[in-house]
C-alpha cells in the first residue's frame, strides 16, 4: 500500500509541476506581449516586463540543478540584456557576471560522472586550449589584451561543452528551452517595434556611439534585445531554423503548430528586416537544412517539400509586398533592394571592397603569421585599441578571422569542430530529435554566415547558439 501511495504522491507532484510550468509560460508570454508597447511609452517599465518574461520560468523551477541555474541565467542574460546596456542600467562588468556563470557551469563538470569520450568534445577542448595559448602570443601588447580577445571565442565553446556534457535533469532541459523561446519572443517583439514604429532616442544614441555600420539607405538595422545589429543578425539566423523545426515537430497539437507558425512568420519579417544579408542567407540555408534532416520517409518528404515551397513563397511575399503594408515606401524599397542584392553580390560596393582589399589583406597577414598573430589581433577589439598588433583588421569572413588570430592550426581545429558537431547533430536529428534538427540547422547557418561575416566572434548570440547545440547533443543518438 505504501509504494502505491508514494507513486500517487509523485504523480500529483509532477502534475502540479507541469501546471506550474504551463502557468509560468503563459504568464511569460503575456508579459512579453506588453513589452513592445511599453517600450514606446516607458522604457524602464518595458525592461521590467522583459526581465519578468524571461525570469518567470525560473521562478517556478524548484528542483533545478545548480548547473541548470547557471546556464539558464547566462542564457537569459545574453538573450535580453541589450536594453539594459542601452538604458544604462548595467555596465560592461555585467558581461563578467555572465562569463562567471558559464565558467561555473563548465567547472561543475568535474563533479559529474565522467562522460564517454566524444570526438566533438575533444576537438572543442583542443580548440579552447589553443585559443588560451594564443592569449600569450608575443605579438600582443599584453596578456590582458590577449584574454580580452580570446574571451569572445572561449566563453561560447565552454558553454557548449557545459551543456552538451555531464548530467542535466529533464527539468533543466525544459527550463532552458522555455527561456530560449521566451527570450526569442522578446527579441521579435522589440525588433518588430523598431522596424514598424522606429527606434527610441536612447537606442539611436547607443547605435550612433557604437561606431559600427548601421544604416542601409535611410533604414536603420534592427537591434532586437541585443547590443548590436550584428548580434541580432546572428541570433535571428540561428533562431529561424529552430522555429521551423518546432513547427514541423511530429505528434504536436494544433495550438503548438499555430503558436510556432505565428512565431515563424514574425521571425521571417524581422529576418528580412534585419538588413544583414549574411544573416538572411544563413537563416534560410539553416531552415532548408532542417527541412532536409527531418524528411525521414516518403510521406514526410512530400509534406516538407510543400513546406519548403511555402517558406520560399512567404519569404518572397514579405520581402516584395508584406513590408510595404507597414513601412513607408522608401524604407520598404530599401529592404526589398537589400534582399534582391543577394543574387548579384559582385555589383555591391561592400562586397567588392572585401574581394579586392579586405580579404587579400587578411590572407597576407595569415601568410606572415601562419601560427597566428594572437587572440584579438583581428576583429572588433583591433578596431578599438590603438596598440592592436596588426592595426584595425576586421576581415568580414569568420574563417579568415580565426586564421589571423589562431593560425592555420587553429582554423583547422575550428573547421573540424563544426564538421564533428554537424555530424553528431545529423545522426540525432535523423532519429527524430527535434532539438537536434534545430541544432543542425544552426551549425549550417553559422558555416554559411561566416563566409561574409564575423559572427563567430559575437559573444551573446554565440552563447545562445552553444546552448541550442548542447541540448541537441544531449538527444539520443540511437533508439
Amino acid at each position: 500500500m505504501q509504494p502505491i501511495l508514494r507513486e500517487v504522491g509523485i504523480a500529483r507532484q509532477r502534475s502540479w509541476i507541469g501546471g506550474a510550468e504551463a502557468a509560468a509560460l503563459v504568464g511569460s508570454l503575456l508579459a512579453a506581449a506588453l513589452l513592445g508597447w511599453l517600450l514606446t511609452v516607458d522604457a524602464k517599465l518595458g525592461l521590467l516586463f522583459a526581465l519578468a518574461a524571461c525570469a518567470a520560468p525560473l521562478a517556478l523551477s524548484a528542483g533545478l540543478s545548480a548547473r541548470g541555474w547557471a546556464i539558464a541565467l547566462a542564457l537569459a542574460g545574453h538573450l535580453v540584456a541589450g536594453p539594459l546596456y542601452i538604458h544604462g542600467l548595467v555596465s560592461s562588468s555585467f558581461a563578467l557576471l555572465l562569463d562567471a556563470l558559464v565558467v561555473f557551469a563548465f567547472l561543475a563538470l568535474a563533479f559529474q560522472p565522467r562522460s564517454p569520450a566524444r570526438a566533438w568534445r575533444v576537438a572543442t577542448l583542443a580548440f579552447v586550449g589553443l585559443m588560451a595559448i594564443e592569449a600569450f602570443n608575443p605579438l600582443l601588447p599584453s596578456f590582458g589584451y590577449g584574454m580580452t580577445g580570446a574571451r569572445s571565442f572561449i566563453v561560447p565553446f565552454l558553454l557548449l561543452v557545459a551543456v552538451g556534457s555531464g548530467r542535466l535533469e529533464r527539468r533543466d532541459e525544459r527550463v532552458l528551452l522555455t527561456v530560449g523561446v521566451i527570450g526569442w519572443i522578446v527579441n521579435v517583439l522589440l525588433a518588430g517595434r523598431q522596424l514598424i514604429f522606429g527606434f527610441t532616442g536612447a537606442e539611436l544614441q547607443w547605435i550612433e556611439s557604437s561606431n559600427a555600420t548601421f544604416l542601409v539607405g535611410e533604414q536603420v538595422r534592427l537591434l532586437g534585445a541585443t547590443r548590436s545589429n550584428q548580434d541580432f543578425a546572428f541570433l535571428v539566423a540561428i533562431a529561424f531554423p529552430a522555429v521551423i523545426a518546432a513547427v514541423l515537430a511530429r505528434r504536436r497539437g494544433p495550438r503548438w503548430r499555430l503558436g510556432f507558425g505565428l512565431l515563424a512568420v514574425a521571425t521571417v519579417v524581422v529576418l528580412v528586416g534585419s538588413l544583414v544579408r549574411s544573416g538572411l542567407v544563413a537563416g534560410v540555408v539553416g531552415a532548408i537544412a532542417v527541412l532536409a534532416v527531418m524528411a525521414r520517409d516518403r510521406v514526410t518528404q512530400r509534406r516538407l517539400l510543400v513546406s519548403a515551397a511555402a517558406l520560399a513563397v512567404v519569404l518572397w511575399l514579405v520581402a516584395s509586398f508584406g513590408l510595404r503594408l507597414v513601412l513607408p515606401e522608401k524604407e520598404a524599397a530599401t529592404v526589398s533592394d537589400r534582399v534582391t542584392s543577394i543574387f548579384a553580390p559582385s555589383q555591391d560596393y561592400a562586397f567588392q571592397q572585401r574581394e579586392t582589399v579586405v580579404w587579400p589583406h587578411a590572407v597576407h597577414e595569415i601568410g606572415a603569421h601562419p601560427l597566428g598573430a594572437g587572440a584579438g589581433s583581428a576583429g572588433p577589439l583591433s578596431q578599438t585599441r590603438e596598440d592592436a598588433p596588426l592595426g584595425p583588421l576586421v576581415p568580414d569572413n569568420g574563417y579568415l578571422l580565426v586564421a589571423v588570430q589562431f593560425g592555420i592550426v587553429g582554423l583547422a581545429l575550428f573547421v573540424s569542430v563544426l564538421i564533428l558537431l554537424a555530424v553528431e547533430l545529423w545522426r540525432r536529428a535523423r532519429r527524430g530529435a527535434v532539438i537536434a534538427a534545430a541544432g543542425f540547422g544552426a551549425v549550417l547557418a553559422l558555416i554559411v554566415a561566416m563566409a561574409t561575416g564575423n559572427f563567430v566572434s559575437l559573444v551573446s548570440p554565440s552563447c545562445a547558439w552553444a546552448v541550442l547545440l548542447g541540448l541537441g547533443l544531449r538527444a539520443p543518438a540511437s533508439r
